[in-house]
């Protein structure tokens, strides 16, 4: 099976078969003045130039990452952004510069034109397709013809029963991690935090910057949290490490079958640090999946709104078991705070999560069957959207 992306470039190509897709309405299209880019944050704007001069009338730019980098930096005068992400920008200029040509982004964050108005009007000649497709990359079609990813029998065998990964240090993952420290909730929660290769290589890593969201009435609390070593606590134990020569879908598809799926054996709860929380960036993420797959109750460190998305997504949230009224923090740092907060008894009783685990398990199962449904879903609605996008209709 095709992962998005290559299924959506045979279809512009008119090379995918469409008579397996769900919708029977979207045809083949035939467009001569059509040119397909294959974009990421990588890409800077003289190769979108060098590429639009080469381009027919409309330039369809799929761009292959779920999310986009704002500035992290804090003004301090309580807004969330005093940037729009560079990759955002490019778009928008290389749109503006290129006014003649029409051009669908085609991408998977759902506040993508919410970020955009950030940076002024949208140029009329730029359009948008959202759909979350990197989570149906090859991580879902190795195993998709034998769709049984089985967490087995949890034993809950280990002292903790709650999980937090942390690979790169990104501030919100900073700020969960000391503050799990400080609240001394470790006793319960397995937390990783920073490949090893960081800390060799002594790559700086600040918590100054999530900490900066903290008000100024809590100055004690960033103080304490500040003072606090992560290096000591961690740089003996880390784990969770990626090969820099490695394919990173294969990474995410080795690490989550080597290394996850037994750890998940022993754990009702995750703690899931999204790829970002400061950034205006609800997505579906690969450690969203990790959590569905593994069977456990999420409490999402991410954006303000990731929760809600899921929902959306037709994800069972269990509102009935985790308070997630976190979601709507606007502030980064007491999102964080709240989420960790409002479920310190759930946090801290084993017996009551694992209780909770056994009543719900049926609900768990049917978040994996959510997923793999979600395959056909995504792909007919990225190749639909685009056929009528395409043929002058409104998706």
């Amino acid at each position: 099976m095709d992962d998005i992306f290559e299924s959506t470039v045979k279809f512009l190509n008119n090379n995918l078969d469409i008579s397996k897709l769900p919708s029977s309405n979207v045809k083949n299209i035939e467009l001569d003045d059509l040119t397909v880019i294959h974009c990421s944050h990588q890409y800077m704007f003289n190769q979108y130039e060098s590429d639009f001069n080469e381009s027919n009338g409309t330039v369809v730019l799929l761009f292959c990452d779920h999310y986009w980098y704002g500035d992290l930096s804090f003004s301090g005068s309580g807004d969330r952004y005093t940037k729009v992400s560079e990759s955002l920008v490019n778009i928008i200029n290389i749109s503006k510069k290129f006014h003649d040509k029409r051009v669908i982004l085609v991408n998977e964050n759902f506040f993508t034109s919410d970020e955009m108005k950030l940076y002024g009007k949208i140029p009329n000649n730029l359009e948008m397709l959202t759909s979350p497709m990197t989570m149906y990359d090859s991580f879902i079609c190795s195993y998709y013809d034998n769709p049984v990813i089985d967490v087995g029998h949890k034993t809950f065998s280990e002292g903790y029963h709650v999980m937090c990964l942390n690979n790169n240090p990104r501030p919100h993952r900073v700020g969960v991690v000391l503050y799990l420290m400080y609240m001394n909730l470790f006793d319960n929660i397995h937390v990783s935090f920073v490949s090893k290769e960081r800390w060799e290589s002594n790559v700086e890593y600040t918590n100054e910057t999530i900490l900066s969201f903290i008000y100024p009435r809590h100055n004690e609390l960033r103080h304490k949290l500040r003072d606090l070593s992560l290096e000591h606590k961690f740089k003996s134990t880390s784990e969770y490490v990626y090969d820099d020569d490695e394919d990173k879908h294969s990474s995410n598809m080795d690490n989550f079958f080597k290394n996850l799926l037994p750890k998940y054996q022993n754990v009702a709860i995750e703690i899931i640090t999204e790829s970002t929380s400061l950034e205006y960036s609800a997505h579906l993420t690969e450690k969203f999946v990790h959590c569905v797959l593994g069977k456990c109750f999420p409490i999402i460190i991410g954006t303000v709104g990731n929760v809600d998305l899921y929902r959306k997504l037709g994800y069972d949230m269990f509102d009935d078991i985790i308070d997630h009224s976190y979601d709507s923090e606007e502030n980064p740092f007491y999102r964080m705070k709240m989420a960790i907060d409002l479920n310190i008894h759930i946090l801290t009783n084993k017996e009551m999560a694992i209780s909770m685990y056994h009543e719900n398990e049926h609900r768990l199962d049917k978040n994996i069957s959510n997923y793999y449904k979600g395959y056909d879903m995504v792909l007919n609605d990225v190749v639909g959207g685009l056929y009528y996008m395409l043929n002058g209709y409104s998706s």
